[in-house]
């Protein structure tokens, strides 16, 4: 028996062995450790950084909330809900899309098991993400933007003039940030990061480094529907800013932020240096704080300040235009101050003041907005780089105006802005200096004229037609149509009785927003019932899921009255008379764009290329390949989150049972498309029909400085022929009756006194290997415009170090929305896979009628999956010649048009839904548009295996991985994948107290039953 001295002994070492095991299991915290590095450095390692972010458990209350705001707005409001599930086969497969179910990913996420958190929100990150489309993204503060993570480098990508290959350099900017410096040369073993600057990269975590970006591309960044515009927006690149002047902008794969923590301490590079030697650089991540992140001291402090949102405010109108200027990541990365400057890098050439006699550009105007140059005495170049007129002041605050006040024609005019409230009279001072930059290169001599908006990112609608109107006198407004849910119904009812102001509208959604295309008035409450509720308005049925949408009317974007009966006529407002001429021939008038000009700068670009017929070259993407998009993500309106909660509550929808509330977890970014835009393709929305370059040219040595991008451009004139605005045609092999979807297409225009004719129409037809029948249809009478002549010309042929398609396409007439409504069934043709068939299009004539609801039937097959191999860049290349297979495709299903009043409730397909399902044949099927992604009757692949590197640096983690994509997403380009990362330590909350104390009251229980013998 124990004395009581040596019970008393016993329970002191039990309870100090507890005391030991708390403390050994009692987590870091992180966050602590990360608060302290940026506030003694200004940084925080990578393992403090992510560790803090992963120590917050889910939270299910702030899940439960967020699902339901995010089903309420995406089901209420977003205009391509339904497209999005099967958008990696719409328009032939075009675009380099997964399919995303939105509904059935937000279904399964209400009962998923997450790591903790931030798994969480970087799921609803990456869903929002894969619709490649920059109107719409989720950002949490907490997880995607409050810990900056920051690579020492960025990655310039030249193709070599000389040997045509492409390659990896490592650029610059290094922050002279001497804390900065300090922290990366002492992860990087001592060495000086300058030393690498220039330096070949060969590798970048054990692949191809072109291969990488390619895929990084793919996976991270969503901004565009096109991978190789996403490629360019890896990679560095310089811009012109609006005063003409050259600055360095850096590639997405500088920074970790807007996009989930990188999941290692490095990223691994094997370069080459120009000696020839090969060496292994660890490449270190450190966070800084990112832009207005609330104070925290460790991890409770982190989870309830940054991670929480604050209390909900009605926020105001934004007249600044920040709604569009800066929903892009774009121009909110270079504003984020990570790093102290100046920066340095590789050179930036910067020679405003000389000509082109030497080589580089004239300018004639650095303008407030954009600026004017001449390259030779004969061609000029307008250099844009956002359709903004929003002005700030020396000391930060916004310019309001009173400067341009007075030079305004008509002093009183004021922009009626749908989305953000007036302009003020710097609206109209964008306009003036575009007219008069445009007309002083006129009047210098320049024959032909360059528009450049590489880079554009948006800006307010009016002024991106306002652009082109200047230019093209005869170019209309495009149009629109919203998805009519029910919610949506109700939103329009309300705020065309409630928001009836014209020059200062409460919402989005009141009739000053809208012009009614065949008056070009703004429609009033009397036409509601035909524009948004009535019985007969369109369905579309994509992916087994139906919606109606409304009428076509124009969306009023910047409050311009472009009319000659108006008020306050723009042209009125500015004194410049309404041009009756173009300013240039539109042959003489070439688009330059990087593949991102987007939003407001696509649909300018869409109107001055499919309307007017001038010509566009594309630069960059992978090299050597075909033209790709020349612009990106039109959609339609853009929807903040704030503006959505304060339009709710303005016209007293708070409270409405499907209205959605204000997120619980603090978002730094919530957006929606609203608004289904349309350009010259009536059978899809302009955010779904793909449209490539007419040409391409190579990143060069040269063609990376803008001016020498200008004299690539410049040399295209003579050589690059515009291509037949044509679908892609879809290719499938199978037996089994297709799934089809309903959808029906603009029927409503402006009318015109043309006769009534009735023409014939080609309708693309779907394809087996070895044909390419085409069915022929007589259409109907409808309200559809007049479509704009096109000549087919040959493929285009290249000069200088100028890369252009060599194949060719097929030419084949654009079908209007009568020639969908037919019961021909093609006959197949047998062609083989190699031949390509030419066909001459009709233009067609069509009368004005008084509305009528054209309505169709359009195959979309659902979740498409293949076995067939999917081909790498280096496959494209490969010369083979396909065996024919003898195997015919079936033709379209027809199934009746639903109409409103078919639709009450949106329900998920079911198998019942879809009779069968699609697989891709191995063919290529060329159009007269190339597609980004080709798929050759067979392939045959090889890598090289990357040779042994000399290892330097120091001790690193071991690579985690990169999280894939979620379940419900349909890949469809054949990229790595890659594994889903391991967490650093499981959350502080719940985890370890589970561990911790049992523990203690198990030993406390064996101590007093000592104690008490």
């Amino acid at each position: 028996m124990l004395s009581l001295k040596s019970a008393a002994t016993a329970a002191v070492l039990l309870l100090s062995t507890a005391s030991t095991l708390a403390q050994e299991q009692t987590p870091t915290d992180y966050c602590t450790l990360a608060y302290q590095a940026q506030n003694t450095t200004g940084f925080a390692d990578w393992k403090s950084a992510k560790g803090c972010l992963d120590m917050h458990g889910l939270d299910n209350e702030v899940r439960k909330s967020t699902i339901d705001t995010l089903e309420k707005s995406i089901l209420g409001y977003y205009s391509f809900t339904d497209m999005a599930a099967v958008q990696s086969t719409i328009d032939g497969g075009a675009h380099d899309l997964v399919d995303v179910d939105l509904r059935k990913v937000l279904t399964e996420a209400k009962t998923k098991a997450y790591k903790n958190d931030r798994a969480f929100h970087d799921e609803m990150h990456r869903t929002i993400r894969k619709l490649g489309d920059a109107h719409s993204l989720y950002y949490h503060r907490c997880y995607h933007q409050a810990m900056a993570f920051v690579q020492p480098y960025d990655m310039r990508v030249l193709v070599n003039s000389e040997t045509k290959k492409q390659e990896v350099f490592l650029d610059g900017p290094l922050s002279v940030n001497a804390n900065y410096l300090k922290l990366v040369t002492e992860a990087m073993g001592g060495v000086d990061p300058k030393t690498y600057l220039g330096w070949k990269v060969k590798t970048i975590d054990g692949k191809d480094a072109v291969k990488w970006i390619e895929e990084y591309a793919f996976e991270y960044v969503g901004d565009e529907k096109d991978n190789q515009v996403r490629f360019n927006q890896v990679t560095a690149k310089y811009i012109v800013e609006p005063d003409g002047s050259v600055s360095y902008a850096a590639g997405k794969a500088k920074r970790g932020i807007y996009v989930e923590a990188p999941e290692k301490a490095t990223r691994t590079l094997g370069l080459v240096g120009p000696d020839g030697k090969e060496v292994v650089v660890e490449a270190p991540w450190f966070a800084g704080k990112g832009s207005g992140v609330p104070a925290f001291t460790d991890a409770k402090s982190y989870y309830n300040n940054v991670c929480l949102a604050p209390p909900p405010a009605l926020e105001a109108r934004d007249a600044g235009g920040e709604t569009h200027t800066k929903f892009l990541s774009l121009k909110e990365l270079r504003e984020e101050k990570l790093v102290d400057v100046p920066t340095v890098g590789l050179d930036v050439t910067n020679t405003t003041e000389n000509y082109y006699g030497n080589g580089y550009p004239k300018m004639l105007v650095a303008g407030k907005y954009a600026s004017f140059h001449l390259i030779d005495a004969e061609t000029g170049v307008s250099a844009l780089p956002v359709f903004d007129s929003g002005l700030t002041n020396a000391d930060g605050s916004d310019n309001d105006g009173a400067e341009c006040k007075a030079r305004l024609n008509d002093p009183d005019a004021t922009a009626n802005i749908g989305t953000g409230g007036p302009a003020g009279p710097n609206f109209y001072c964008f306009i003036i200096e575009i007219h008069e930059g445009l007309k002083k290169l006129k009047e210098a001599g320049a024959k032909k004229i360059i528009l450049d908006w590489t880079e554009n990112g948006g800006g307010w609608g009016d002024l991106g037609f306002a652009h082109v109107a200047v230019m093209f006198p005869e170019v209309v407004r495009d149009v629109a149509r919203f998805r009519m849910s029910p919610f949506f119904r109700e939103v329009m009812q309300v705020a065309f009785t409630k928001d009836v102001d014209q020059y200062s509208p409460l919402t989005m959604f009141g009739p000053a927003n809208f012009l009614d295309p065949k008056t070009e008035k703004n429609p009033t409450n009397a036409d509601i019932d035909r524009l948004f509720l009535n019985e007969n308005l369109p369905v579309q049925e994509y992916g087994g899921y139906k919606s109606v949408y409304s009428g076509l009317m124009n969306i009023v974007d910047g409050g311009g009255d472009f009319s000659t009966f108006g008020p306050h006529t723009v042209w009125n407002a500015t004194g410049i008379p309404k041009p009756t001429e173009p300013l240039w021939p539109k042959e003489n008038v070439l688009l330059l764009t990087n593949g991102l000009c987007g939003s407001t700068c696509a649909h300018a670009a869409r109107l001055a290329v499919d309307h007017v017929g001038i010509r566009s070259v594309v630069k960059g993407g992978l090299a050597g390949g075909k033209p790709f998009a020349f612009s990106a993500f039109p959609g339609g309106n853009v929807l903040e989150a704030g503006q959505m909660f304060s339009d709710l509550k303005k016209i007293g929808l708070e409270n409405h049972p499907l209205a959605p509330q204000p997120f619980k977890a603090n978002l730094r970014a919530y957006r929606l498309n609203v608004g289904v835009g349309y350009s010259k393709r009536e059978d899809l929305p302009a955010e779904y029909a793909y449209k490539a370059a007419d040409c391409r040219m190579d990143i060069t040595e040269k063609t990376f400085h803008p001016a020498g991008a200008w004299q690539g451009a410049a040399a295209l004139f003579e050589s690059c022929e515009g291509t037949v605005d044509v679908p892609p045609t879809s290719s499938t092999c199978t037996d089994e009756p297709t799934a089809t979807a309903t959808a029906s297409v603009p029927a409503e225009t402006s009318c015109t006194d043309e006769p009534t004719a009735t023409a014939t129409a080609s309708v693309p037809a779907e394809t087996s290997c070895t044909d390419e029948p085409t069915a022929t249809a007589t259409a109907s009478e409808t309200d559809a415009p007049v479509p704009t002549e096109t000549t087919p010309t040959d493929e285009p042929t290249s000069t200088g170090t100028v890369s252009v398609p060599t194949e060719t396409e097929t030419d084949a007439p654009v079908p209007s929305p009568t020639d969908i409504e037919t019961d021909v069934t093609p006959e197949p043709t047998e062609t083989p896979c190699t031949t390509e068939t030419d066909v001459t299009p009709e233009p067609t004539e069509t009368s004005c009628t008084d509305e009528p609801t054209v309505t169709g039937t359009v195959s979309v097959p659902t979740e498409t999956e293949t076995d067939a191999p999917v081909p790498t860049p280096t496959d494209i290349e490969t010369d083979v010649t396909p065996e024919p297979t003898e195997t015919p495709c079936t033709s379209e299903t027809d199934a009746p048009v639903p109409t409103a009043t078919d639709i009450e409730t949106v329900l998920p397909p079911t198998e019942t839904d879809v009779e069968s399902t699609e697989t891709p044949c191995t063919t290529d099927i060329a159009t007269a548009e190339p597609i980004p992604t080709e798929t050759p009757c067979s392939t045959e692949t090889e890598e090289e295996s990357p040779e042994t590197l000399t290892t330097i640096e120091t001790e690193t983690a071991a690579p985690v991985g990169i999280p894939t994509g979620l379940p419900s997403f349909t890949r469809k380009p054949t990229y790595t994948t890659f594994p889903v990362p391991d967490e650093v330590e499981p959350p502080i909350s719940g985890a370890s107290a589970s561990v911790v104390a049992p523990a203690f009251a198990a030993i406390a229980a064996v101590a007093a039953a000592i104690i008490v013998m």
